[in-house]
């Protein structure tokens, strides 16, 4: 568990919220403390010159940092903590551009200097890298919504009523979808402000005082953003408000909050069913046109997020703590998530080795011959399966430190010069291991070999050689086509005892990885290093049909340098 802080500053800005919470990153959350920190009037205007100018200046972005940094201090000071406690600060910054049709999201925000002026490692910057891969870069809070919403009843939506109004929809099979419904508060806020001076329409009072115009609410949603199929995302100026300006100032604030509502009609109109629950959360949860106008207008219950114990104020500060924490996380040990989530926890390489393999012929087996041996298999539509086949090296290993003082039989001399005896290698096969269906692994130390010490040293080595060999061939019994090439890595591949025994008991031609130029002694390490950028992507690691995971997962955790 991380302890730490996310800090937002979203597109209304009025001030950075700020909250401290303990997180795995993934289905662990606990809610420590949250505060509030206003922005004086003057610098709220600079951040609209920004956003106007769609440009960053250093000066604002100066002073936007130590803001946060000063939100970050009294955050700490609240909940009687020091710096040194905190592990984590998640950074968003302010949106100044967001232009997904040309790839440009442009958030104000130093991320280096606040890491200094807090003394605390900073993730910042969420969004580039998600619309650099043609992704919206927005919404970014839908994975915490899903945490959070953990096993309420589905359909369920979080619909967040910021500056924009976004979705995130968890489906009866708790998969999640997000988008920009359209606007949120932005344009009452503009309004009100540009006609009474006002920077809010305080719970919606003066909106509840006129009508909603329904020729101007039409006119409004012929916005082309309307006909786009999500996901989708908006910058906070998307919308033309200058309709509302012919209304009266009750029935423009009206109509506006009308808007926002049919807007989020209209961006789930294409889910078959209408959601179990509905959880309002930002400043609009306040706003009771708003939740009128939801009531009227979808065929569910609208309820606030404070309704099931979640902070509607600082919803989207804690998701960046997460996000934070998901960012880092990731690296090495690589094995607990599979065993949590009833996998195996090996083999972990046949992503890799389906990778490498690309357009070669298939059915393709790759069989690692190490202290164990596993076989990855990869099939003629591509699919991967893997599993432990049984003993690699280490019976061979141990049998002849205990008998002849050797580390292993080098490159199986001994056990050429002697004769497998079938009776022990029948004996050595009654393991119920063999009986069992895959996925499946081993320990090193899963099997008996003391059999074998009733027989000559060359006999015994070549016995365990046949013993390797013939745990394979059962082991890929199951499958209806023998392998087009079988490439053997790991020591086990120097050893031309055990490559003769795979010979006359497989039907297929035996080579080395190194025939198709990988590296047979490094193809595990490589492996790691392929698994360890899957990991930071959040991945799968490993599938069900490879360690008997119950569904794809990524895994492993990563230690940042500093922390």
């Amino acid at each position: 568990m991380k302890t730490v802080i996310g800090l937002m500053s979203g597109t209304s800005m009025d001030g950075v919220d700020a909250s401290l919470i303990e997180t795995d990153g993934e289905s662990l959350i606990k809610i420590k403390g949250s505060l509030n920190v206003p922005y004086e009037e003057s610098f709220k205007l600079e951040l609209i010159e920004n956003i106007s100018n769609k440009k960053i200046s250093s000066q604002t972005e100066l002073k936007l940092t130590q803001f946060h940094a000063d939100a970050v201090s009294k955050l700490i000071e609240k909940e009687n903590l020091i710096k040194s406690q905190i592990d984590l600060i998640g950074f968003h910054g302010q949106t100044i551009h967001h232009d997904t049709d040309n790839q440009i999201t442009i958030q104000m925000g130093d991320g280096d200097l606040l890491a200094k002026l807090c003394d605390i490692d900073v993730v910042n910057d969420f969004r580039s890298n998600d619309v650099l891969n043609g992704g919206q870069g927005a919404p970014l809070v839908p994975l915490f919504h899903q945490a959070i919403i953990g096993d309420l009843p589905k359909p369920f939506m979080i619909l967040n009523v910021g500056g924009v109004a976004n979705v995130s929809w968890v489906d009866e099979m708790d998969e999640v979808s997000a988008f920009d419904s359209g606007p949120g508060n932005a344009l009452i806020d503009d309004f009100m402000y540009q006609r009474t001076g006002s920077r809010m329409d305080q719970n919606g009072n003066l909106a509840l005082s006129g009508k909603v115009n329904s020729k101007v609410l039409n006119t409004l949603m012929e916005n082309p953003f309307f006909e786009m199929k999500g996901p989708k995302s908006l910058d906070r100026n998307h919308f033309d408000s200058s309709p509302v300006f012919e209304l009266s100032d009750a029935d423009a604030v009206m109509t506006l909050c009308a808007f926002t509502a049919e807007a989020v009609r209209k961006s789930i109109s294409h889910f078959q069913n209408s959601p179990s629950l509905c959880a309002v959360s930002g400043g609009g949860r306040k706003n009771k046109a708003i939740i009128r106008e939801l009531e009227k207008r979808l065929e569910t219950k609208i309820s606030t997020t404070e309704e099931f114990g979640w902070e509607g104020d600082y919803l989207e500060s804690q998701a960046f703590a997460y996000l934070a924490v998901r960012s880092v996380k990731v690296v090495n040990d690589f094995r607990s998530n599979d065993v949590l989530n009833g996998g195996q926890g090996a083999p972990l390489v046949p992503l890799f080795h389906q990778a490498i393999i690309g357009d070669l012929p298939k059915p393709f087996m790759i069989l690692n011959v190490g202290g164990v041996a596993n076989v990855s298999w990869v099939d003629e539509m591509d699919e991967v399966s893997a599993f432990d086949s049984g003993p690699g090296n280490a019976l061979i290993d141990d049998f002849m430190y205990q008998r002849t003082g050797s580390r292993m039989d080098q490159n199986g001399n001994l056990a050429l010069s002697g004769k497998v005896n079938s009776k022990v290698l029948n004996t050595l096969m009654e393991n119920p291991f063999f009986e069992m269906k895959g996925p499946k692994s081993l320990d090193r130390n899963h099997f008996d070999s003391s059999p074998v010490f009733e027989l000559s040293d060359a006999d015994a080595v070549m016995t365990l050689c046949a013993f390797t060999a013939e745990a394979v061939r059962k082991s890929i019994s199951h499958f209806q086509n023998s392998p087009s090439l079988c490439a053997v890595s790991g020591g086990g591949r120097k050893n031309k005892a055990i490559i003769r025994e795979l010979e006359k008991r497989l039907e297929t031609k035996i080579s080395t990885t190194e025939e198709f130029g990988w590296e047979g002694d490094y193809l595990e390490s490589q492996a790691f290093a392929y698994l360890a950028v899957r990991s930071a992507k959040g991945l799968p690691l490993s599938l069900p049909s490879t360690t008997g995971v119950s569904k794809p997962v990524s895994g492993g955790t990563l230690h940042p340098k500093g922390v």
